[in-house]
């Protein structure tokens, strides 16, 4: 490994030696960036090319928008390696870092209609206005071991997004902008349970399809470090919980029923002996 990034460096270096113009600078920040192979392990990490709505395709490869980087830091948990795309992320210090450009890996009716994702709304939703996808900076500062808390926080006022989903989108509150109820909000969802605000900031309230249908798939993780699961999740612990107690019930029925078998068989001695005491006698 140590060898192939040298080699690597060193063509690097025979394009920073030879070429004279004004690139000199950022082929030698690219030959760096090789030789580190820390391209996800610190705050340099970017998240691409910055995606056009107007001619924004789908990389079937990577399940991404079209020059959307997927990158995850090595030093991260597996449950994030193994489960979060079209976004990057990397340790620091006690937190997870990630960077996202927000841009949904699917077809959208607001990616507007010149566009190659772009698709209608499902039968009886109406469009949010005006309103349409554009790209986004967000960097989301995760602690790796959250506590909980003695309390509640509110989430309706001073913050973009209060988490992030495995496919980089952002996640809002339960609640609409008022005087919206979020059952309206619902109405100008997309095919994906989605929509932008009126700055293009593309979000979920609830359940995401494109991740989780009535299923208990990790969904995405919030602010304060807490993994968020669909909704059967709960179901699934439920019957963990019911099978433990069943386990429990039976092993003391068993328990139970050896002690009953015990005493039987106590008595049986003991009238046997008591017996043959008598016919001694």
């Amino acid at each position: 490994m140590i060898q192939k990034s040298i080699l690597i460096f060193l063509v690097f270096l025979s394009f920073v030696v030879c070429k004279k113009d004004s690139n000199d600078d950022d082929l030698t920040v690219a030959a760096l960036a090789a030789l580190s192979g820390g391209y996800c392990n610190g705050s340099s990490a970017n998240t691409g090319i910055t995606v056009s709505k107007g001619t924004a395709t789908l990389d079937a490869s990577s399940g991404c928008v079209t020059g959307v980087t997927t990158c995850m830091d090595s030093a991260l948990p597996t449950w994030i390696k193994n489960n979060f795309k079209c976004s990057v992320a990397y340790v620091s210090g006690s937190s997870y870092i990630f960077k996202s450009q927000n841009v949904p890996n699917t077809k959208s009716y607001y990616y507007g209609s010149s566009s190659p994702l772009f698709e209608t709304l499902p039968t009886g939703n109406m469009p949010a206005g005006n309103n349409s996808v554009s790209s986004q900076k967000f960097v989301y500062t995760i602690p790796s071991s959250p506590i909980k808390g003695s309390g509640t926080v509110g989430t309706q006022g001073g913050l973009v997004s209060i988490g992030i989903t495995v496919n980089g989108l952002a996640i809002f509150n339960n609640a609409a902008n008022p005087p919206d109820t979020l059952a309206v909000e619902a109405q100008t969802f997309d095919n994906f349970g989605g929509h932008p605000q009126n700055t293009g900031v593309y979000h979920h309230h609830a359940a995401v399809t494109k991740v989780s249908n009535n299923d208990s798939n990790l969904i995405g993780v919030i602010l304060d470090g807490y993994a968020i699961y669909g909704k059967n999740a709960i179901t699934e612990l439920r019957q963990l919980e019911m099978t433990l107690s069943q386990l429990i019930w039976i092993i003391c029925m068993g328990i139970q029923k050896l002690r009953f078998t015990f005493l039987l068989q106590l008595i049986t001695i003991t009238l046997l002996l008591m017996l043959l005491q008598g016919l001694t006698l």
